[in-house]
């Protein structure tokens, strides 16, 4: 790609004079001329590309690219606009199809999804202990949150190292469910009072489960206990190494409420397929290689990150996603997240 220079674009030169005794230069010709420099200038300043980058994109040779947009080209308009425009109109259609791949597509009803609802569902309505461990992307946070969107007596909280001891999670509950109370002793009999009043079954959804203490679980099965709320542990195997850790009759109270265990680390075939379908990638060759990314750590959200550097890719190349563009986005991938 040849230097920038905005100031090339920002001239406007002169406009060309329309002679009807001349094939290819009337009066219609100019004012198409006068709305495809309009078009070229946006394009070119948007993407910061050059007389010459426009001139090859356009597959029109720079000596006669350059009067052109100047309004000194002594030939045809008519020939040059035809090919100038037909570049454009490809270009926008590229740039549509790019920027709607690059949109995430919404939640979509996949068999692991419907499993998480139907898990954090008995819970809810039992008002007992589950536990949910799935490996990194494959869904478990998307599925708990629109759990909660279409049930309005279910709560969604995530833990952090940081907010792993009861007294933080106790500070940290009182805060999402918006409960007024500043007396510390208080902090669990409010919570507890609350979910009583809301006069239906609740349902409290730890997401990141497994950075809470054994004493911060315990704490939490008390509003299962007492105050009837159903409470899902979700997170990854290390979960369980929390709930190893407890001992004798602590371990034997939280262990006999849990009524289910769902755990899966790869995901279903079908939802690979179905992903990968609501993204519009049809090309048999990049639908392998996507089902393959699939199957890395990381699991869905693979191609879900990867498609979205992809369409970018492939913006700047001015073509729909293709299998090269996903390769380079794949192994040019930002961070350490999907590696």
């Amino acid at each position: 790609m040849s230097r920038f220079d905005m100031t090339t674009w920002q001239e406007q030169g002169q406009e060309p004079e329309a002679d009807d005794t001349r094939e290819g230069r009337s009066d219609r010709d100019v004012k198409r001329w006068r709305i495809l420099t309009a078009r070229v200038r946006e394009s070119a300043l948007r993407n910061r590309w050059s007389k010459s980058d426009v001139a090859r994109k356009s597959d029109v040779p720079l000596g006669t690219f350059s009067p052109w947009l100047a309004g000194k080209y002594p030939g045809r308009l008519d020939e040059i606009n035809r090919k100038i425009g037909t570049w454009l109109d490809g270009l926008s259609e590229a740039l549509a199809l790019s920027t709607s791949l690059a949109m995430k597509p919404g939640f979509i009803d996949m068999r692991i999804s419907r499993e998480v609802s139907d898990v954090l569902m008995l819970a809810h309505q039992m008002s007992k202990v589950v536990v949910i461990t799935l490996n990194a992307g494959l869904g478990k946070t998307d599925s708990c949150k629109r759990y909660c969107e279409i049930n309005p007596h279910a709560w969604r909280v995530v833990a952090s190292p940081h907010i792993k001891t009861p007294h933080a999670m106790l500070v940290d509950l009182v805060a999402a469910l918006k409960i007024t109370q500043s007396n510390p002793a208080r902090l669990a009999r409010s919570i507890g009072d609350w979910f009583v009043n809301r006069g239906a079954p609740c349902l409290l959804i730890i997401d990141e489960a497994q950075h809470l203490t054994d004493e911060t679980i315990n704490q939490l099965r008390l509003f299962s206990d007492e105050y009837r709320c159903g409470l899902a542990l979700v997170g990854n195997n290390e979960i369980y190494t929390t709930l190893g850790s407890n001992r004798g009759k602590a371990k034997a109270q939280l262990t006999r409420r849990i009524i289910r265990k769902l755990e899966r680390r790869r995901p279903y075939e079908e939802d690979v397929n179905k992903l990968i379908s609501a993204w519009k990638i049809d090309e048999e060759r990049a639908v392998k290689y996507l089902q393959g990314l699939a199957q890395k750590p990381g699991g869905l959200d693979n191609i879900d990150a990867t498609l979205q550097f992809a369409s970018i890719i492939a913006a700047g190349d001015e073509r729909p996603v293709e299998l090269q563009h996903i390769k380079t986005a794949w192994e040019n991938r930002p961070g350490d997240e999907l590696r």
